[in-house]
């Protein structure tokens, strides 16, 4: 009986320790180091050979709260398990493709992986084929080759190119992200019977038309047709019909000489007594003109004030001798004559310096559209500008080559010099010039005798916020969105606020915030949009961003987004600060398609810069849709506005913290 007794001991024991080597083999896992430019679906490519199964990895991870946001250097648990069941899985794929004969059309068999440009992945055909005409419509000829849809584990994913080597990836994925900032690079398998659709493998009707749409003007130049005797080739004649199309000529409409000067000037309808007259222009050739006879008008009030106002020397004696007196009546007359064409202006003295625009976009025409409507809005709010010809000749003399920012030293050399007891600096934040427009400018007027901020403003738009029912209303051009977004920047504007004057408050100091996107500027952008909001908090003094980058240059910190105690002490004594604030930008995701809305993240901190205590530590996440009403009344559709609505958000907290 024992015997029997301790061989059920025995059996039972042997069975405990057999589960508990079968529940430590189940938890076994590798650690992988995450490196710089690694994301989830990198690290689930490298080690499970599937770049879908980065889930599978997420959820042994539990600290990883973020999917998207990985630091180099953070150690990543891998199930060892994952590992066997995908060489299991990819020995099982080899062997069943190993009858495969090569694809028509893209070469290589299923058996090789190639490394590939991911555009996006979407659950139904619509958004992909969107996605897919968009890179057609945008992105070069030359790169389009291998432009495809896949499905692929019941996604609908659209990628572009396929290379053996991932530089030759990398390459095109730096040209994509222009376009989609999502896109990535994998290794996937190139499958026939995977592919909805291929750019390459279209019908030559259809190629010919996605030709004539991407590039026009190439065709027109590939296909030349020879002229023969007093004959004109058929591209000439196109050109010539459509620049008569553009460049309407005005004497050819007979416009009366009344009219004609301020037809070519400005290329409205005008009325006059004969009747109305109607020209059209596009804006981009209006804005041309009026930059070229601004430009001839400088060089011409340059030529004629060099003339000379003292008198001229003794005339040389001779038969056609001129009198000295004579000679300076002549000289006389030709400035009085000019002075009265307007061409010579009196020095008058200027109220403000409207300093170039940071452009903080990816449009490179962004500033030299948006700065004569802004000089005019603001002329229009009684504050006569300085001439754009001298703040061209302030910055060059002084070398002041940074944009968005000014430091207090400059702000005095200013007033010396012209006289102006404001300066303006701002940003274009945002300007997407498609269909609708995104626009988005920030910016402030500083006292020229102190430095002190007096005024700033956000303002941001896209086309879509003026839709109404079935889409009227809805704009579609940017150059009739940048006049409504800057009106609405400037209406605060006036000397009331100007002379609003924060003496005696705390001095706060808002610092460059850590850029930990890929968006660059986005860093910039949180301590622009901070610097608006801590204006309307009661009892703050923010200081000039340019002072403060200054400080943070000389005091050679390093560590954006960090602070030490000896950089506290050296800010506190040399500049009088207060209050410090400082973050960083965990999340700035632009939407690329309509159906996934903006994102951001942000962390930020509050010092107390004589005790260098922390007063107040706060991090926020929104998308576009937390503020959604009824049906799509409140949504945010650029990422800007969702995050100046969460500055806004975390500055409220603060104040409800603190005082």
């Amino acid at each position: 009986m024992k015997k029997g007794i301790s061989l059920y001991m025995l059996f039972i024991i042997m069975g405990i320790i057999a589960m508990g080597s079968i529940l430590y083999a189940a938890q076994e896992y590798i650690e992988y180091i995450v490196k710089k430019g690694d994301t989830q679906w990198d690290i689930a490519e490298k080690t499970l050979k599937d770049p879908y199964d980065w889930p599978k990895v997420w959820v042994v991870n539990p600290e990883i709260k973020n999917p998207d946001l990985i630091y180099p250097g953070q150690r990543i648990r891998i199930p060892i398990r994952l590992v066997k069941e995908s060489v299991k899985k990819e020995a099982l794929e080899v062997k069943s493709a190993g009858g495969q004969k090569k694809m028509a059309g893209i070469g290589q068999s299923g058996q090789q992986e190639f490394f590939t440009v991911q555009i996006g992945s979407f659950p139904d055909m619509d958004n992909s084929e969107r996605a897919y005409d968009r890179a057609v419509r945008i992105i070069k000829k030359s790169l389009l080759d291998y432009l495809r849809i896949e499905l692929v584990k019941g996604y609908h994913t659209v990628r572009i190119g396929r290379f053996e080597h991932r530089d030759d990836a990398k390459r095109l994925l730096r040209a994509v992200r222009k376009v989609f900032p999502g896109a990535i690079v994998l290794k996937a398998y190139v499958k026939e019977e995977r592919i909805k659709r291929l750019y390459g493998a279209l019908p030559r009707a259809e190629q010919k038309v996605a030709a004539e749409v991407t590039a026009p003007v190439r065709e027109e130049k590939e296909r030349p047709i020879r002229p023969g005797k007093g004959k004109k080739t058929e591209a000439k004649t196109e050109m010539k019909i459509k620049t008569k199309e553009v460049v309407p000529s005005v004497k050819k409409r007979e416009a009366p000489e009344k009219g004609a000067e301020l037809l070519e000037s400005t290329g409205k309808e005008v009325t006059t007594e004969e009747g109305l007259i109607p020209l059209k222009i596009p804006f981009e050739v209006i804005r041309k003109k009026f930059e070229e006879k601004e430009k001839s008008e400088i060089r011409e009030r340059e030529r004629l004030s060099r003339l000379p106002e003292e008198k001229p020397p003794e005339p040389v004696s001779g038969k056609d001798e001129l009198t000295r007196e004579g000679l300076l009546a002549f000289h006389v007359s030709v400035r009085e004559a000019a002075l009265k064409r307007a061409v010579i202006k009196k020095k008058e003295k200027a109220d403000i310096a409207v300093l170039p625009l940071e452009n903080l976009s990816s449009a490179a025409d962004a500033v030299g559209r948006v700065m004569p409507v802004l000089r005019g809005y603001i002329e229009e709010r009684g504050l006569k500008v300085l001439d754009d010809s001298l703040v061209r000749d302030f910055m060059v003399k002084n070398r002041f080559r940074e944009r968005g920012v000014i430091t207090s030293e400059l702000s005095r050399r200013l007033r010396e010099q012209y006289g102006v007891h404001y300066a303006y600096v701002g940003s274009i934040i945002t300007f997407k010039d498609a269909n609708p427009p995104k626009f988005a400018l920030i910016g402030r007027v500083v006292d020229t005798s102190n430095g002190n901020i007096l005024w700033t403003n956000y303002a941001s738009a896209t086309g879509n916020d003026f839709a109404g029912l079935f889409g009227v209303g809805k704009i579609t051009e940017m150059d009739r969105l940048i006049p409504v977004v800057v009106k609405r920047f400037i209406s605060s504007l006036s000397e009331d606020a100007l002379s609003n004057r924060k003496d005696g408050r705390l001095r706060i100091a808002v610092l460059p915030f850590r850029n930990a996107t890929k968006v660059v500027g986005a860093g910039k952008i949180a301590a622009y949009m901070f610097l608006s909001g801590l204006m309307n908090v009661p009892g703050l003094q923010p200081v000039e961003y340019g002072d403060i980058r200054k400080e943070v240059i000389s005091l050679n910190m390093r560590e954006i987004g960090e602070l030490s105690f000896s950089s506290i002490e050296g800010l506190s004594k040399t500049m009088n600060i207060d209050l410090i604030l400082l973050g960083s930008v965990e999340e700035y995701s632009p939407s690329v398609v309509e159906a996934i809305p903006p994102r951001v993240s942000f962390t930020s901190k509050l010092i107390d810069a004589h005790s260098k205590r922390l007063l107040w530590l706060d991090d926020i996440e929104l998308d576009g849709n937390d503020e959604i009403k009824i049906l799509d009344l409140g949504k945010l559709r650029s990422v800007d506005m969702v995050a100046y609505n969460a500055v806004r958000k975390m500055i409220k907290r603060m104040e409800e913290r603190i005082w």
